[in-house]
């Protein structure tokens, strides 16, 4: 973990002497936290950043013209663009932050909102002198080349299983009992409160779910069992099992379903290690069947 965070942090120092520089200059007095290791108040900072230009970037605008709309309207995109590149910047080093400061459940809320910077949807509506068009919704395309840079980025970072799976079931044991809630709360403001509070759950669930699926799986196509065995142990180690356990199940079909792959791609050329995995892949089959199996006798 800490040969990887001092790679992490070579490569996050080039990264700041080539960011954009309008992120550069946007950024200034964060990256500066960030460079002297002050990580908690640069997180502040990118925060605000990432939030104030995520919105310029998504926030629904009235494009008023003379001559050309779509001449104008192409100034309107870029502009949400550029914020977009920004937001994208500001998140990523968000999430450093969080990693630094060991709060994985901030790093992944994080991770989660660069990742949405990739497809941004925006609504722009036509205003003449004369008249007003019918809204278009617009999509916001970081460059090809940028998304691709911090895919792999992202895809580098030190977030382990181990870290993210009791923050998964915390947030999973939270998402249902607010769904227990839900089914005996009548519609109104507080129903709307919680289905509210629900929505939210099930996203940062899911972040957790993609999140551990690629750090298993990562592991699992270098022949690196550990962040596999972790997951057994966790599986078998759950309790109480009630509907909570279905994010872990998901986490666990995936898995397996890679794993099923990994022994195929190996079986007519390497049949040991086709063995092995299946033989391993057999653990987590049944830690899986027994939770699936609880869960649908219970009721819970």
């Amino acid at each position: 973990m800490k040969k990887r965070l001092t790679l992490l942090t070579l490569s996050i120092s080039i990264v700041l002497i080539f960011a954009l520089s309008a992120s550069a200059a946007v950024t200034f007095v964060a990256d500066s936290f960030f460079n002297a290791k002050n990580y908690a108040e640069a997180m502040k900072h990118y925060n605000k950043f990432a939030a104030q230009y995520f919105n310029n970037a998504s926030k629904p605008e009235v494009v008023t013209y003379l001559f050309g709309y779509e001449s104008t309207k192409k100034i309107y995109v870029n502009r949400a663009t550029d914020a977009a590149k920004i937001a994208l910047y500001s998140f990523y080093m968000e999430t450093l932050c969080h990693i630094y400061l060991k709060d994985y459940a901030g790093a992944l809320s994080a991770v989660g909102s660069a990742l949405s910077c990739f497809n941004i949807e925006k609504v722009l509506t036509p205003k003449s002198l004369t008249s007003t068009g019918q809204p278009e919704t617009v999509r916001i395309a970081i460059p090809e080349n940028m998304v691709n840079e911090y895919v792999a980025k992202i895809n580098a970072l030190p977030l382990q299983a181990k870290d993210m799976l009791p923050a998964m079931e915390k947030t999973a044991r939270e998402r249902h009992a607010v769904e227990t809630a839900l089914a005996g709360t009548p519609q109104g403001p507080s129903y709307d409160q919680l289905m509210a509070k629900f929505m939210a759950l099930v996203q940062t669930e899911k972040t957790y779910i993609n999140f551990i699926v690629m750090a298993v799986s990562r592991d699992l196509d270098a022949k690196n069992f550990a962040s596999f065995e972790t997951l057994v142990q966790f599986m078998r180690a759950y309790n109480p099992i009630d509907k909570s356990a279905t994010s872990v199940v998901e986490v666990s079909d995936k898995i397996i379903k890679k794993m099923t792959t990994i022994a195929l791609n190996y079986q007519s050329s390497d049949i040991p290690t086709a063995t092995l995995y299946n033989t391993k892949m057999q653990l987590l089959i049944s830690a899986n069947a027994y939770i699936k199996g609880y869960i649908a006798t219970s009721g819970r």
